[in-house]
């Protein structure tokens, strides 16, 4: 798979629903998503199929970006899936989107998240945001795992 495809596989030691609830509660959503310098300040989720999800993140010089999409599937502690648009352009598109699934399952105890990621779109002015896609999903799940099992 390239920067277009990926998909990541986490175990958490915490209870499936608590997994799935971080995926869905604004609160909790807003502690994990995105890079580290650019932490969450609005957060809006309407976790249903069709739902908007809104966030906005800000950078530390203070400028803000704004972060839309849909979720398509919510299937309670199982499984969902959204999309992210990112880079406003004029005309009321965006640079930047992709699609997101996540799947939750349970072995022994510990929940399995396996996240499958897609570019949709990226203009070539963001196609350094799309290269880094992957190592800014890894690092959100990093810190849902701390987030979740206290660390």
């Amino acid at each position: 798979m390239s920067h277009d495809e990926f998909a990541l596989l986490r175990h958490f030691e915490t209870d499936k629903k608590k997994v799935f609830a971080a995926f869905t509660d604004e609160a909790m959503f807003s502690k994990w998503f995105g890079p580290d310098s650019h932490p969450v300040m609005e957060c809006a989720l309407d976790p249903q199929p069709g739902g908007l999800l809104r966030i906005v993140m800000q950078s530390s010089d203070g400028t803000r970006y704004p972060v839309v999409g849909n979720f398509s599937i919510v299937d309670p502690h199982d499984h969902i899936a959204f999309t992210l648009a990112t880079f406003p352009v004029p005309g009321g598109d965006y640079g930047f989107e992709c699609s997101i699934a996540v799947t939750f399952s349970v072995n022994e105890r510990r929940t399995i998240v396996d996240l499958r990621y897609k570019l949709l779109k990226a203009r070539p002015e963001h196609l350094q945001a799309a290269a880094a896609s992957r190592e800014g999903w890894e690092k959100s799940l990093d810190r849902l795992r701390a987030l979740l099992e206290g660390q």
